[in-house]
């Protein structure tokens, strides 16, 4: 390929780093290698071209001849690409390949380069969810209570690995003992140590037959729950470690209560402030009152106002739900209903219609009564 532009081939400008050459190259492969375009002679074509060009930009010195004169020597477009500097999955110009193959082995008849390694990695545990029923009460005050939960632990018998030592150790099933195995397809066809058995050509431990090589138990556990006062429907509580067993001896996972609280008959909740609606009789509105009134720690006495209207609000600071972030009590809200009095009784039909000699006639001109 004389006077070729490698770098557009890459989708580059003259002068990219290593870096921006190599990432390139990575999403060029993935893209069009053959194993991923099976008999696609376009796909294939072009990742010759990306491969050349990469074998050449990769390596600093045919760089450096391909940026003075245009074009390389001998290893240009009569040779093509040189392959045998691989070994295992090194690549070439310290380009790791092994990232492109192992996405090609999740295909159907692929490989994998390390998914032994990452299987046996040690990794946390899955968190659990669990939903708790509360009274509003103890929403409010907080409780303590015993749940029980269905969870892993870790299998005694392996120590959560998953795997126990062989008595003998036997020759790997996948190399035949020769600790190499080959790897790709189609266009390349390159050597790495065992995925198995780590190039060792031996198998040193078995699947833990307790655990089905899970590493972990099913169990039933009770566990003291504390819920803390204020929590809300949705609230999250976290218990660490009481979730799922970790993988390979990896730390376990954490238990989350989610609450999910009942309502009250007559209290109101709106975040950490509670409303509660108040019915006073006509003379109490009018003249004012002190009535006792039930709040969520118990009761206390308010004063109603003289002239108290319908609809009215009365706060009474620090009444309400105790702040799950901050620990501050909300305010009670008191929303005023005025109940008007039964007319069957003909005494009270009197004392209203005297009453009504003093009432403002005039209470509504303020609205429109033409249309």
């Amino acid at each position: 390929m004389a006077n070729t532009d490698y770098y557009a081939i890459l989708g580059l400008t003259k002068g990219a780093s290593a870096a921006e050459i190599k990432k390139a190259y990575r999403k060029l492969a993935r893209k069009y290698h053959p194993d991923v375009n099976p008999g696609d002679t376009d796909a294939e074509k072009k990742f010759k071209e990306i491969s050349e060009a990469y074998s050449i930009l990769s390596d600093p010195k045919l760089k450096e001849q391909y940026d003075t004169y245009g074009f390389v020597g001998e290893r240009g477009a009569a040779t093509g690409p040189d392959f045998n500097g691989f070994d295992g999955f090194g690549g070439a110009g310290g380009f790791d390949f092994s990232e492109i193959f192992d996405m090609f082995g999740r295909g159907g008849g692929g490989f994998r380069t390390s998914g032994a390694t990452q299987s046996n990695a040690p990794a946390k545990g899955q968190d659990i969810q669990y939903s708790m029923k509360l009274s509003f009460q103890d929403a409010v005050n907080g409780v303590t209570s015993k749940i029980r939960v269905n969870r892993s632990k870790p299998c005694p018998t392996c120590a959560g690995r998953g795997q126990v030592p062989l008595a003998r150790p036997t020759v790997c099933p996948r190399c035949n003992g020769t600790g190499r195995e080959t790897a790709g397809g189609g266009l390349f066809h390159v050597q790495r140590s065992c995925s198995l058995c780590g190039g060792s050509g031996q198998i040193q431990e078995a699947q833990c037959n307790a655990c089905g090589g899970t590493g972990r138990k099913p169990v039933t556990e009770t566990i003291n729950v504390r819920i803390p006062a204020g929590v809300d429907n949705g609230s999250k509580i976290r218990i660490a470690g009481k979730g799922e067993a970790g993988r390979a001896g990896g730390p376990p996972g954490d238990l989350f209560i989610i609450t999910n609280i009942d309502p009250h008959p007559f209290f109101r909740r709106v975040g950490d402030n509670i409303y509660l609606t108040l019915p006073v009789t006509v003379s109490e509105a009018a003249l004012g009152c002190k009535i006792k009134v039930p709040t969520v720690s118990g009761s206390t006495t308010v004063r109603i106002p003289p002239g108290t209207q319908c609809g009215q609000k009365i706060r009474i600071r620090g009444k309400g739900i105790k702040s799950l972030r901050t620990g501050t009590p909300g305010n009670m809200f008191l929303e005023i209903t005025v109940q008007t009095p039964e007319t069957r009784n003909t005494r009270v039909r009197e004392l209203l219609h005297e009453l009504s000699e003093y009432e403002d006639p005039d209470i509504r001109k303020h609205l429109p009564t033409e249309e």
